[in-house]
């Protein structure tokens, strides 16, 4: 605000002291404003370049490249416990409870087995 004398005239010393103020207080929160702003661009490209070298060198994976893992890990799994009845039936013919679940213990284990070494 300007100060004012009478109607249309202002105080040449004030009216200059407040534009003064005005500026410097805009410049300095421009200027202050510019420099956070570079700051966190600065920032964001020092991440985004981080991420980069650490995918090139492996130690990062895509969420892509993860998922499509996960579904062949679980492809996997799903066909080594669904052969489980059909390596169990032809050797449990004729044998008693406790023998049977034996067999198709000792069947699911070795499918799991086989998975771990495939998956390690």
């Amino acid at each position: 605000m300007l100060p004012k004398i009478r109607h249309g005239k202002y105080d040449l010393v004030a009216t200059c002291n407040a534009f003064v103020r005005y500026i410097t207080r805009d410049t300095k929160s421009e200027s202050k404003s510019e420099t956070q702003e570079r700051l966190r661009l600065l920032s964001a490209q020092a991440d985004r370049a981080e991420l980069e070298a650490a995918e090139k060198k492996g130690e990062l994976v895509t969420a892509d490249g993860v998922a499509e893992a996960w579904l062949r890990v679980g492809a996997d799994l799903r066909q080594k416990i669904l052969s489980v009845p059909t390596r169990s039936a032809p050797v449990c013919e004729g044998k008693n409870v406790a023998e049977i679940q034996v067999i198709i213990s000792d069947n699911i284990n070795d499918a799991l087995g086989e998975f771990s070494k495939q998956a390690g």
